[in-house]
């Protein structure tokens, strides 16, 4: 490295007046700092570094001012819950909220507030607490400790947990400020003072009486009232009878007033399974205590079986359908019931039952004077049966053998007029019996699962033209007979009647047949809205929905029709086949109708009979 050339004082004055000479040749003075821009810059720097400093110190001050005293951190200020290590349903329990200052100063203005959870029920606190749900506890000092104790009843089912949770508010001596300490504690229900036990057969067929037995206890030491026992619905049982009896106003529920300390009962449930029913079954039950009008589960049980092949499936169809349908009154419906041996024995003395119950109970919707049945089963009231004596081979039914019956009968074609409104329906099933499989009698009954029949509201629709009312007077204009060139303006009619259930997206629509004209008179219509699409020669009527309470509604509109030649001799169409449609809100399905076009023969009106011919 090569030393570099010191330089002399001339060569260092030479360099420093080229740096600071101004523009005209002249060294500033550098015995003053005023005078010139360059002193305000100055200022600006220096009033700024002396807000900053005053901003600084305001910080600090405020700092020692609210955390002035050493050695408080908030960790040390302790709260907890403590619970069993596991609640009992159905069980009073302590719930204890303990805290402790493990801080070096005193807490003040402290208070305790405790969340409870849904599913315990206080019953008592010690100490209780203030108006407001809270616990003052003033002032805590260092290593002061403190706890209240809450008691309830615990309603929630096995195996769900509560959560509580606790708030320990306070403020340091000396500080200005509020703290907080929150504790939360979940614990499990493990166990229930209701115990439920369901025991059932260990095998069974279809068709073979049952009995689920439902053992319950209360193992607590105080009674318990308002106890409610349900069995939850099992696809394929068909429930007979109940010891003790269930409520009269709601299936498959019971209620027991009062159960006493240790005390404990017994609720058999009988039935049996449809024929296709099948594998193992659990008829699953609750048991529990009406919190109010809430019911909540402390106990669950299930009864079970395992349902063996049936050695006789029996099934029913209803207008070539297995699964339920919707049918309108006046409908005739054709049953077929099939039978088939699928066991390995023979089977003797069989009969075979349709059973076909209506509701509402107190009418009877299938019109029996219709029945039509080629084997002549017997019937009584609403059942038909068929034994060996009109089917001969129903005596012994051989493995493998099977067969049908097939009948119909009407649906009447209105409502009873004592049933009242709601649901109408028909719950066909077949009801068979085995006198002896093999050699053994059994006397064995097999019931198939209900196919419901229900039944459409009540509307009809009619669609019919006039050119004079009831009295005589001409509703129309023009010659009548039509004649050839002239113009006869008829009224089309649309009637809709509904009684049973609420309509929904109700219509009605035609098409005008070419040659025929809209009038474009307005005309007042009972409700909803009528239009004509020239574009389509469509007539539309419309209304959103026709409650009961409205149970005929009549819609009309003029048409204008010109013979011409062609048509002479002939009754001329006026409208081309009428629609109707509406969304029954009972059975959630479309009912449609139809009515055939209205013509100039105007059937119905007796003033214009005879006069619907084309004249010349």
């Amino acid at each position: 490295m090569t030393a570099e050339k010191k330089k002399n004082p001339e060569e260092l004055r030479a360099e420093l007046a080229k740096i600071y000479t101004d523009g005209d040749g002249q060294l500033p003075d550098f015995t003053r700092l005023d005078g010139k821009p360059s002193g305000r810059l100055k200022s600006a720097v220096i009033w700024s570094l002396l807000f900053l400093l005053a901003l600084s110190a305001a910080a600090w001050a405020g700092f020692f001012f609210f955390f002035k005293t050493p050695g408080f951190t908030g960790n040390a200020v302790e709260v907890r819950i403590e619970t069993d290590e596991r609640l009992t349903a159905g069980r009073e329990t302590e719930i204890i909220v303990r805290y402790r200052n493990r801080e070096r100063i005193p807490l003040a203005r402290a208070s305790l507030a405790v969340e409870l959870p849904e599913g315990f029920v206080p019953t008592g606190a010690e100490p209780p607490p203030n108006e407001s749900g809270e616990w003052p506890v003033g002032s805590i000092e260092p290593e002061g400790v403190g706890s209240i104790r809450l008691k309830g009843w615990v309603r929630r089912e096995v195996d769900e947990t509560l959560t509580f949770r606790a708030e320990l508010n306070y403020r340091p001596a000396d500080f200005n400020a509020d703290f907080q300490k929150v504790a939360s504690h979940t614990v499990v229900v493990g166990d229930s003072v209701l115990k439920l036990k369901g025991i059932g057969p260990e095998q069974m067929t279809p068709g073979d009486d049952i009995a689920f037995v439902y053992e319950y206890e209360n193992a607590s030491d105080r009674a318990l009232e308002r106890l409610r026992f349900v069995i939850d619905p099992l696809e394929g049982f068909v429930f007979s009878s109940a010891e003790p009896a269930p409520d009269a106003d709601i299936k498959g529920q019971w209620t027991i007033p009062v159960l006493e300390p240790r005390a404990k009962g017994t609720i058999t449930v009988r039935g049996t399974f449809s024929a296709t029913a099948r594998g193992p079954k659990q008829l699953h039950a609750r048991l529990g205590l009406l919190d109010g009008e809430t019911f909540v589960v402390l106990a669950r049980g299930d009864a079970g079986t395992d349902v063996l092949k049936s050695d006789l499936a029996a099934g029913v169809i209803v207008n070539g359908s297995s699964q339920p349908i919707t049918v309108s009154f006046g409908d005739t419906l054709f049953f077929t019931l099939n039978y088939e041996n699928t066991g390995d024995v023979a089977m003797k003395d069989v009969t075979l039952a349709a059973e076909l119950p209506s509701e509402p109970a107190a009418a009877q919707i299938l019109d029996w004077v219709s029945l039509k049945d080629d084997l002549e089963g017997k019937r009584s009231e609403s059942t038909v049966v068929w034994s060996k004596k009109q089917i001969p081979e129903l005596a012994l039914l051989k493995p493998g053998d099977k067969g049908a019956i097939n009948f119909s009968v009407q649906l009447i074609k209105k409502p009873a007029a004592d049933a009242g409104s709601g649901r109408y329906a028909v719950n066909a099933r077949v009801v068979a019996k085995i006198g002896k499989v093999g050699s053994a009698s059994v006397g064995r009954e097999i019931v198939s699962d209900p196919l419901v029949v229900r039944l459409n509201s009540d509307a009809a629709f009619k669609a019919f033209g006039r050119y004079f009312d009831e009295s005589g007077a001409p509703l129309g204009s023009g010659p009548l007979p039509p004649q050839v060139g002239q113009k006869t303006v008829y009224r089309v009619h649309w009637i809709v009647q509904n009684t049973l259930h609420e309509l929904a997206n109700v219509s009605a629509t035609t098409l005008l047949p070419q040659g025929v004209k809209w009038t474009g008179v307005e005309r007042p219509i009972d409700a909803g809205d009528l239009s004509f699409d020239e574009t389509g020669r469509k007539a539309v009527w419309r209304l959103n929905k026709m409650p009961t309470s409205v149970q005929t509604l009549t819609v009309t509109f003029d048409v204008e029709l010109s013979p011409e030649f062609e048509d002479i001799g002939k009754i001329i169409d006026l409208t081309g086949e009428n629609r109707f449609e509406a969304f029954d809100k009972e059975t959630e399905t479309v009912i449609l109708k139809t009515e055939p076009p209205v013509g100039t023969d105007l059937i119905g009106d007796e003033f214009a009979s005879g006069k619907g011919v084309v004249k010349e």
